[in-house]
């Protein structure tokens, strides 16, 4: 998740940034803001200057290829330890099929 702010074009008239606002926001959107890692963007939605918009499509964009390589990561772990415990898995099956044969052949054995 990114939190997005518009309004950006208040915040510099009251010649107020985004991070002094945070600071003194509701418990409720701090709490957001957490949970997604601190990850937000201003937009000023009224700026006529292409350069200005270019540079906020910028920074959402960064902020979402940021996540997406963190996901990438994520999701290769997670395949890794997939890989890990089907080995594991295979190994213990391997392991009670060796017991259950041994066990079936000293149970005859003693029955001789």
């Amino acid at each position: 998740m990114i939190v997005t702010f518009t309004g950006g074009d208040k915040l510099e008239e009251d010649d107020e940034i985004l991070l002094q606002y945070l600071d003194r926001c509701p418990k409720p959107l701090k709490e957001a803001l957490k949970q997604c890692g601190n990850r937000q963007v201003l937009f000023d939605n009224k700026t006529e200057d292409p350069l200005m918009k270019g540079d906020q499509l910028r920074n959402l964009l960064l902020h979402v290829e940021s996540k997406l390589r963190e996901m990438g990561h994520i999701e290769a772990e997670l395949a890794k330890e997939r890989d890990a415990r089907l080995e594991a898995e295979q190994i213990a099956k391997a392991a009670l099929m060796h017991y259950e044969k041994t066990s079936h052949l000293l149970r005859e054995s003693s029955d001789r």
